[in-house]
C-alpha cells in the first residue's frame, strides 16, 4: 500500500513543460493561448453537434448552426476538451502507477549474464 502511494507521490510531483505539450512559438506564446483558448473549444463544439447532436447529417447540422449561439457552442467544445484532458490524465496515471512497477521489475529479472562471444572472421 506504501509503495503505491510513493509512486503516486511521484507522478504528481513531476516537472511540466509547455514547450513539450502544446505548441507555443517563442515570442507569440499569450497570442496562441488566445487563438487556443477561443478556436479549439469552439471547433470542438462544432464537431461534437456534427457528430452528436446532428449525427453525420449535414441538412440536420445546418439547421442547427443557421440558429446557433456561440456561446453556446464554445461551451459545449469547452467541455468536450476538458473531458478529453481529464481522461488523458487519468489514462497517464493509470500506466505510471501500474505499467512503470511491471517494467521495472522486468527489467531486472531478464537481465543477462555478460557472456563473451568469441567471433572468428573466415576470410576466404
Amino acid at each position: 500500500m506504501m509503495l503505491k502511494q510513493n509512486r503516486a507521490s511521484q507522478f504528481f510531483n513531476q516537472d511540466v513543460s509547455w514547450d513539450q505539450s502544446i505548441f507555443f512559438p517563442k515570442g507569440y506564446e499569450k497570442l496562441f493561448l488566445l487563438i487556443y483558448f477561443i478556436f479549439l473549444p469552439y471547433i470542438a463544439g462544432i464537431i461534437f453537434i456534427f457528430t452528436v447532436i446532428a449525427g453525420f447529417r449535414p441538412t440536420l447540422f445546418k439547421l442547427i448552426i443557421s440558429n446557433h449561439n456561440f456561446l453556446l457552442t464554445w461551451a459545449l467544445g469547452y467541455e468536450v476538451l476538458a473531458l478529453i484532458v481529464l481522461l488523458l490524465i487519468f489514462k497517464s496515471a493509470y500506466s505510471f502507477i501500474f505499467f512503470k512497477r511491471d517494467t521495472i521489475h522486468n527489467k531486472h529479472r531478464h537481465r543477462r549474464k555478460n557472456i563473451p562471444i568469441d567471433i572468428k572472421m573466415v576470410i576466404p
